[in-house]
């Protein structure tokens, strides 16, 4: 996650996220660069793995991003930081839980019953260019 305007790192990040079947299950989350993706719920894992590999074959100065991703430039990749680690994902992975828990997920097309918003103070964020991919079908509110 990063500010657009001068491409630095969003330190302080929360995000928000909540399902209208689980109204009472809001949950929030900072930005942790030191979470273990490894735990993270399955359908978020599985995607996480493939845009880790990417992220440090561009770190390591490939161009596999260039066939993977569509108009996304070597410093979209570099600034949006280790993927999986944004507030807005680590969110929506404790709805996710949540919703398991109920019986009210199960597949990734049930990312549609999310709403997730990230936040820095008073500044609504945008989605890194990881949690765009990452968080297909999740409704970004504050962005519509």
């Amino acid at each position: 996650m990063s500010n657009e305007a001068d491409n630095t790192p969003i330190q302080n990040a929360i995000a928000a996220a909540c399902s209208t079947d689980l109204p009472e299950a809001i949950k929030i989350m900072a930005t942790n660069n030191d979470v273990d993706t490894d735990t993270l719920e399955e359908e978020l894992r599985q995607q996480v793995k493939f845009m880790e590999m990417v992220w440090v074959d561009a770190k390591a100065g490939g161009q596999l991003y260039k066939t993977m991703y569509s108009g996304v430039t070597y410093e979209q990749i570099i600034s949006a930081g280790r993927p999986g680690t944004h507030a807005e994902v680590l969110a929506v992975n404790e709805v996710i839980k949540a919703l398991k828990e109920a019986g009210k997920f199960h597949s990734a097309e049930d990312l549609k019953k999310i709403s997730v918003m990230a936040k820095e103070g008073d500044l609504n964020l945008a989605r890194c260019v990881h949690c765009f991919y990452l968080l297909q079908g999740v409704k970004t509110v504050g962005f519509d």
